[in-house]
């Protein structure tokens, strides 16, 4: 019997073919020839360690990843947010749960953390996930603020109850690149329940 379904390479074509999967995570790396770097396969290795991670961490918690958003459970995608930032991330000299090389692992928790991140820069929109803090500010090259603020923020309450863009009601989980670049106020209503608010893209 297969302990670990979650982890395809390892399971038969029987148990795949039993079995109901929502999303799969894909190891994906880059690998750079400079510098001092260990072998060139460590990086692979070590990407595929932090799949297999975060998709245990999925299975045994019941949570996937930010395309929820593209399912009928957005929801899911903010407890997942909030999974992978506890339990990857820590404030010490190994934090980080990957290469830092290019900033990216940083990067992607800095926008995680002030509630939205982009599946694909070159569309110029933002997938709603879960703020971090009680509120964030980023101050544009215009000297226009984009303000992001989360209602009832205390750390249980991680799902969005209800959100407005310059207090106009949101009902889909994508916030528009433009948008933020003309400043404005994104305001998150948190609970501690599940809910289908934002409905789904």
């Amino acid at each position: 019997m297969n302990t670990k379904p979650y982890h395809l390479s390892n399971s038969t074509r029987i148990e795949v073919k039993n079995q109901t999967y929502d999303l799969c995570v894909l190891p994906w790396s880059s690998v750079e020839p400079h510098n001092y770097h260990l072998p060139y396969a460590t990086e692979v290795i070590q990407s595929e360690l932090i799949a297999l991670k975060s998709a245990a961490l999925a299975w045994d918690k019941g949570q996937k990843a930010i395309l929820y958003n593209f399912t009928s459970s957005p929801w899911k995608t903010q407890r997942t947010f909030v999974l992978i930032c506890d339990s990857l991330y820590k404030n010490r000299s190994d934090g980080l749960c990957g290469n830092e090389d290019c900033g990216r692992m940083s990067a992607w928790y800095i926008f995680c953390t002030m509630g939205f991140y982009s599946v694909n820069l070159s569309t110029g929109v933002y997938q709603i996930g879960i703020l971090g803090f009680p509120k964030a500010e980023i101050k544009l090259a215009t000297n226009k603020f984009f303000k992001i603020i989360a209602k009832n923020y205390p750390k249980t309450n991680i799902y969005i109850n209800s959100a407005t863009l310059n207090r106009q009601t949101l009902n889909k989980t994508e916030l528009l690149h433009r948008k933020i670049m003309q400043g404005g106020l994104l305001e998150f209503e948190m609970t501690d329940q599940p809910t289908s608010c934002l409905g789904h893209n």
